[in-house]
């Protein structure tokens, strides 16, 4: 007899990523963590409500410390600009770094703003017990689990023999199966190398800087930025091979201080 598959649901959110596993009535929720890695929480069907609340909200943990890097890196190039003790010539050097801390922070506005949908389910005291997120990215991959998962939690509270719960269990499990999911997308460390060699090498091709000297030093500063930008955005999505990202990260520091 071929093994039993599980209804599984790996949500990639802003929020974090998130393991969703039903087995043998029981809800088991992998949260993941930086720290101590992966936090397990256990919920029994029976104890859980199926009508579940949708919402939508922001990350105003980033927006509050994407505004704080605006408000910084603004006075920090106001006070570039108006000082008298670095060499006028020598203010663009000096002014990478919070140019590019400005750029990273109007990234974690932008990534802040965007509204995220999220269903919270809660228990017979109607207490929230958990959340599952859906992203854009995980529409029906979402979607699916959470049918599966309600049509799991009533039948788990019905009165059917066990042998015959147990057969309807499979035959949703089978249902939220027969469609697989389409592969995550990682490239996000991919786009910060990318962007990090550009950097590094556009400012070496012969007879650029001549054709586009008034640009190219807006250019390079875009791709740091945008270099350290994708690296962060690597590891906020927890991406498999999110440390080759340090790579573009570096090479996007090495134009401050040798172009």
């Amino acid at each position: 007899m071929p093994p039993t598959r599980i209804p599984t649901f790996v949500q990639r959110s802003r929020l974090g990523k998130k393991i969703f596993q039903i087995r043998n009535g029981v809800l088991e929720i992998s949260t993941s963590r930086l720290s101590t890695g992966f936090a397990e929480h256990r919920f029994d069907l029976q104890t859980l409500d199926p009508d579940y609340q949708p919402r939508t909200g922001r990350l105003h943990i980033l927006l509050i410390l994407g505004g704080v890097g605006l408000v910084l890196s603004l006075a920090v190039l106001w006070g570039l600009q108006n000082q008298t003790v670095i060499p006028r010539e020598a203010v663009p050097y000096f002014s990478y770094w919070p140019g590019m801390m400005l750029a990273v922070s109007l990234g974690w506005v932008v990534y802040g703003t965007r509204r995220v949908e999220y269903y919270v389910f809660c228990n017979h005291w109607k207490k929230p017990a958990f959340d599952i997120v859906r992203e854009p990215a995980q529409t029906e991959e979402c979607t699916r689990f959470i049918l599966a998962l309600v049509e799991h939690i009533k039948l788990a509270q019905s009165d059917l023999p066990a042998a015959e719960r147990q057969t309807r269990a499979q035959a949703i499990t089978s249902e939220l199966l027969l469609v697989a999911p389409p592969p995550p997308i990682r490239r996000k460390w991919k786009l910060s190398i990318l962007c990090g060699v550009l950097a590094c090498g556009l400012p070496l091709i012969p007879g650029l800087a001549n054709l586009i000297d008034p640009l190219l030093e807006l250019i390079v500063f875009a791709l740091c930025a945008g270099s350290a930008a994708w690296c962060y955005f690597s590891f906020d999505a927890r991406e498999p091979h999110r440390w080759w990202s340090l790579v573009g990260a570096g090479l996007s520091a090495i134009p401050v201080f040798f172009y």
